[in-house]
């Protein structure tokens, strides 16, 4: 590494600004468990939030990684959405380096993973083992499988994370965390939806199959409407028929924002019109609602 310039560059290609979907998402489980509890055991919330960021900072650089190697970073028209950071493009001197930090990353969850198993016991295996498959595979493998590619994003931020953290903080796997974590899996999944629409062309020109390219932006936007009614659905099942504390309801107060950009996302599509506000409100919306539900749960439960 010659210059703090070129540092910069490979710390862009853990894409910074959307490691704060990890914490958001990891707020609900604490939060349950806190809720639960009474207390957290602090040494294990560390190693579980330095797994978690290294799992998406791997998954992250992997993908930049590939998409300079197949030639896609040269084809796409960058947003702050998608795209990729840019990075490698304006250095491309640091991709054995950016290969490097993807390893690096992967071999700290590695480590992080082994440690709480060996504190936990081997059940974590259950959401662990999946939750490494897709650190490793979704940038050269899952990207050519359109459902899959659709629903792997909100399995990893969802129920697998969300799970094993319920696990290694309380002991055991319960439905309430499982049904806790379904608002996140549909969000999630439609965070990536969305920001495919603006790759699509040249996704399809690498031969990445997202669900955009495989059924068009009309029919992706559909599913996208359905994942988002499914997420406040879930939430409210949760809270009905499982022991979801009925503070985690707070998590609702993202809705009307939803229904905003399900409605703009139609008639900017039938309109032709850009969908990059879309994009950021998106982004909201898959932030404000699991930290919303977790505030829920520690104030009004």
């Amino acid at each position: 590494m010659k210059t703090a310039t070129q540092m910069m560059g490979l710390l862009k290609t853990a894409r910074p600004n959307f490691l704060i979907l990890t914490p958001a998402c990891l707020s609900l489980p604490f939060a349950l468990a806190s809720h639960e509890l009474n207390t957290l055991p602090v040494g294990l919330v560390f190693l579980i939030v330095v797994g978690a960021i290294a799992a998406h900072i791997a998954v992250n650089v992997f993908n930049e990684y590939e998409d300079f190697r197949n030639g896609l970073d040269l084809m796409t028209q960058r947003t702050p959405f998608s795209g990729g950071s840019g990075a490698l493009p304006q250095y491309p001197e640091l991709v054995s380096w950016t290969g490097f930090l993807a390893v690096f990353s992967t071999l700290l969850l590695l480590v992080v993973g082994v440690g709480l198993l060996l504190e936990v016991g081997s059940p974590l295996l259950y959401v662990g083992l999946p939750g490494v498959v897709i650190v490793l595979t979704y940038s050269r493998w899952i990207v050519r499988l359109p459902w899959f590619c659709l629903i792997a994003p909100g399995l990893a931020f969802g129920p697998l994370m969300i799970m094993g953290t319920g696990y290694v903080v309380t002991g055991t796997y319960t439905l309430h965390f499982f049904m806790a974590s379904l608002p996140c899996f549909f969000l999630v999944n439609n965070l990536l939806l969305l920001n495919q629409l603006p790759d699509a062309e040249p996704d399809a020109r690498v031969g990445r199959q997202t669900l955009p390219v495989a059924y068009g932006k009309r029919f992706s936007i559909r599913i996208y409407n359905v994942f988002m009614g499914l997420s406040y659905l879930s939430l409210v099942a949760a809270i009905l028929f499982t022991e979801l504390p009925q503070g985690a309801l707070l998590g609702a107060v993202s809705a009307p924002l939803a229904l905003w950009i399900g409605l703009g996302l139609h008639r900017s599509l039938c309109r032709n019109q850009n969908l990059l506000p879309y994009l950021g409100l998106n982004v909201l919306t898959t932030l404000i609602t699991p930290v919303a539900m977790a505030i829920g749960i520690l104030v009004f439960s």
